[in-house]
This record gives C-alpha cells, sequence and structure tokens, in this order.
C-alpha cells in the first residue's frame, strides 16, 4: 500500500504546466458547477468544462490511474470542506437567521411610468426622405 502511495506522489511531483492547468480547470469548473449563485447555463458549461479537463488530466497522467485517484481524492476534498463550511455556519446559527424583508415596496417603476419609452435605435424605420445607407 505504501508503494503505491509512493508512486502517487512521485507522479504529483512530476506534473508539468499541462497537467496543472487541466487540474486548476477541472476543479474551478466542479466548484462553479456547484454554485447556486450562477445560472443553469453557466453551471452547465462549467460541468462540461470540468469534466472535460478531467478525463483529459485522467489520460494524459502517467500512469492513469494516479490521475483518477487524484480527482477523486480532491472532490473528494472539496466535499469535505463544503460539508465542513455548512456544519460551522449550522452550529453559528448563520442558516437560522431570517432573510430582511423591505417594508415598503420599491417605486423604481412608478417614477418613470409617465415618460415614453423610446424605440431603439436599430428599429426605427427609415422614412421616406431619409437614405438607408449614406452615399
Amino acid at each position: 500500500m505504501l508503494g503505491d502511495a509512493d508512486g502517487l506522489q512521485r507522479s504529483l511531483a512530476g506534473m508539468g504546466f499541462t497537467e496543472l492547468g487541466l487540474a486548476f480547470t477541472a476543479f474551478t469548473g466542479y466548484a462553479l458547477a456547484l454554485n447556486g449563485a450562477l445560472t443553469a447555463r453557466t453551471r452547465g458549461r462549467a460541468a462540461a468544462a470540468a469534466v472535460c479537463a478531467a478525463v483529459t488530466f485522467c489520460a494524459i497522467s502517467d500512469p492513469w490511474v494516479h490521475g483518477v485517484i487524484f480527482v477523486a481524492l480532491a472532490i473528494a476534498a472539496m466535499g469535505f470542506f463544503v460539508g465542513a463550511a455548512w456544519a460551522i455556519s449550522a452550529l453559528c446559527g448563520f442558516g437560522a437567521r431570517e432573510r430582511p424583508v423591505l417594508e415598503t415596496p420599491s417605486t423604481f417603476v412608478d417614477d418613470y411610468a409617465d415618460e415614453p419609452i423610446a424605440a431603439p435605435v436599430g428599429m426605427l424605420a427609415p422614412t421616406a426622405h431619409q437614405p438607408i445607407h449614406s452615399a
């Protein structure tokens, strides 16, 4: 068992710029895919980039099994970190706090209700005395 761990350590120490860049892309994409603040489309693209980078990382690692082990350990470590952060915030009571609610509704729309809405410049139709292009 110790021989396998030593081989993994030597494999990770011998990584080049390409392997490190792929690992960074994979784990950053994984973190962004889990982010609830992003749109579903952005999270989907981040997940696709993470999977592609992780598969490529595993494929070019020598031996490829060490790449798979490293990806699995990194994902487990990120999961442990998220779980620890959630537990600490739950123990501190951050999840139980009520979200602030505005007492009065916003009147921003009402301030501009009387002004006419101008059409965008690109949607204006040319009139008879205006040429479509400049001559």
